[in-house]
C-alpha cells in the first residue's frame, strides 16, 4: 500500500496496469500516514498534551512499531506518528497472533479493516469484528461476558 499525492497515486495506478499488476486507488478523506500528515500530527500532538491518558485495561499494539507501547508517553508519542508513518500492519496482525489473539474488533466505520484480516493466511482461524455503533461494542461486551 502506498499513500501521497493523489495525481502521483494516480499515475503509479496506472503504471501498474500497464504492467498487468493489480491497483486499486482507495478513495480516502486524507493522505494518511505520509509527510502530507506533519501538520496534522502536530496539531494532534498539541491536543494530546491537554489530555489525561491512562493505562488500559488490555495491551495497545502500536501500528506504529507493531508492538505494545512501553508507557504513556510512549503511547501519545506513537499515535502521533501513526499518522505520518508507514503502517506495519501485517507484523501488527502477526505479533498479535503470536500473543495468542484470537478475535479482532474494528471500532469505527466501515468493515475494512477486519475484511483484511479475514484475508490474510495464518495457520490459526481468527475472528475479525466490526462494531460501528457504542450499541454494537455493548452488545458484544454482554454477549461476551466482558466488562
Amino acid at each position: 500500500m502506498i499513500s501521497g499525492d493523489s495525481e502521483a497515486i494516480d499515475l503509479i495506478v496506472g503504471k501498474a496496469k500497464e504492467k498487468k499488476i493489480k491497483a486499486i486507488k482507495l478513495l480516502v478523506s486524507a493522505p494518511f500516514h505520509c509527510k502530507y500528515m506533519l501538520e496534522t500530527s502536530n496539531q494532534l500532538k498539541k491536543s494530546f498534551d491537554k489530555l489525561i491518558f491512562k493505562n488500559p485495561i488490555i495491551p495497545i499494539v502500536l501500528n506504529y512499531s507493531a508492538r505494545p507501547y512501553e508507557d504513556l508517553k510512549d503511547l501519545k508519542n506513537s499515535l502521533v506518528k501513526q499518522t505520518f508513518s508507514t503502517v506495519r500492519w501485517y507484523e501488527s496482525v502477526s505479533f498479535m497472533i503470536k500473543e495468542r489473539t484470537g478475535i479482532f474488533l474494528e471500532i469505527g466505520n466501515g468493515n475494512t479493516l477486519s475484511n483484511m484480516i479475514k484475508r490474510m493466511e495464518f495457520k490459526k482461524e481468527l475472528s475479525a469484528i466490526p462494531l460501528s455503533s457504542i450499541k454494537q461494542i455493548e452488545n458484544f461486551m454482554e454477549d461476551n461476558n466482558a466488562s
